[in-house]
């Protein structure tokens, strides 16, 4: 197999795994966990949208480098404040007492760090690493911060 074919597999595999964990609320039902647990969740999430977006970008990446194009940079900064937005604690009890949203919410974490990464590496090579970093980063520290109880 083919340096980008392992790439694109790498890809698939990610985002399956990531929808499958995204799905997996919606099939157990409601699952009282806390704030922390329920954001490191968030965070894996986002990692396997990211991680299949990095692949998927390095598996079409043309041996000599494009030059930037600025209308990626909007939606590669926007993806990571929409992914923190899904994540403010005041939304989970709603969110939980309607299975639906509570996954379709899961889904916006997997797309919001595909669409970091994606977008990034589209506006230009590595920048989509970056962002991804960012969003994850973000994420973990927000299972350390914000609405968590100590």
């Amino acid at each position: 197999m083919t340096r980008q074919g392992i790439l694109r597999v790498v890809a698939a595999v990610s985002g399956a795994l990531a929808a499958a964990l995204a799905a997996r609320s919606l099939a157990e039902g409601v699952e009282a966990i806390d704030v922390r647990s329920h954001h490191l969740t968030h965070a894996g999430l986002i990692l396997g949208g990211a991680v299949a977006a990095l692949a998927l970008a390095a598996a079409n990446r043309s041996p000599v480098p494009p030059p930037e194009k600025p209308q990626w940079l909007l939606p590669a900064i926007f993806a990571p404040l929409g992914g923190m937005v899904l994540m403010v604690p005041t939304f989970y009890p709603y969110m939980n007492a309607h299975p639906v949203i509570h996954v379709l919410s899961h889904f916006g974490h997997i797309i919001a760090g595909f669409t970091a990464a994606w977008c990034g590496e589209r506006y230009r090579a590595r920048i989509g690493w970056t962002t991804a970093l960012f969003l994850e980063a973000m994420a973990v520290g927000a299972a350390f911060g914000f609405g968590v109880t100590r």
